[in-house]
């Protein structure tokens, strides 16, 4: 008889969060990176685009900071991205929009 030990992980998941989906033109928000299941340790990457526009921008990462803040340059509905990607390079992105009112 041969015994074998196997590790199962759930997959990965993205549960990133913003701080605000609307906010007053010089204030920030803040992204706030959250991956669960996969295989640890993570990175992250946050993006960011106007609304409309067919291409994020990168704002920061990879990287192993679990948190972004960005304060958006003109009043315009801003679309955001939190890309999670674990040590298997499996990957994960939450969306988020953000209406910046003068």
């Amino acid at each position: 008889t041969k015994y074998f030990t196997v590790k199962v992980t759930s997959a990965l998941a993205n549960s990133s969060t913003i701080s605000a989906t609307s906010i007053a033109l010089g204030s920030s928000v803040k992204m706030t990176a959250k991956a669960t299941g996969g295989t640890a340790p993570y990175r992250y990457a946050y993006y960011c685009k106007l609304s409309g526009s067919s291409k994020y921008t990168l704002l920061s990462g990879p990287t192993t900071a679990a948190s972004y803040t960005y304060k958006p340059g003109r009043a315009a509905t801003y679309n955001f991205a939190v890309k999670v990607a674990d040590a298997k390079n499996k990957t994960a992105t939450k969306y988020f929009t953000v209406q910046v009112k003068k």
